[in-house]
């Protein structure tokens, strides 16, 4: 009898999209230079949907409300103050929308 497998490491625990940098795979780290902070954007789905696994105790609205320089679209944290971001972010007005910024 040959001895057993070593036990297999458990997969890292799955957290979700729109945390504090740095980002999953699939998200961009999007620089908000006039708040002087970045936050995770996945990109929006054809319909302009967002993936809706936001960090635990969270509020805020993930919406399709960024844009880059190639017109591709992103998925932010909008929030108001009734919407609570995750911990460390902050709730940053840009023009009509709140948008939840973590802070350098």
């Amino acid at each position: 009898g040959g001895a057993p497998p070593p036990p297999r490491a458990p997969p890292p625990p799955a957290s979700g999209h729109y945390e504090k940098p740095p980002c999953q795979a699939d998200e961009v780290a999007a620089r908000i230079q006039q708040f002087g902070g970045a936050l995770c954007a996945p990109p929006c789905t054809a319909g302009g949907g967002c993936p809706s696994d936001v960090p635990e105790g969270t509020t805020a609205q993930a919406q399709c409300v960024l844009r880059d320089a190639a017109s591709r679209q992103y998925c932010a944290l909008t929030c108001s103050r009734s919407a609570a971001c995750p911990r460390g972010a902050r709730c940053k007005s840009l023009g009509f929308v709140g948008l939840c910024v973590y802070p350098d």
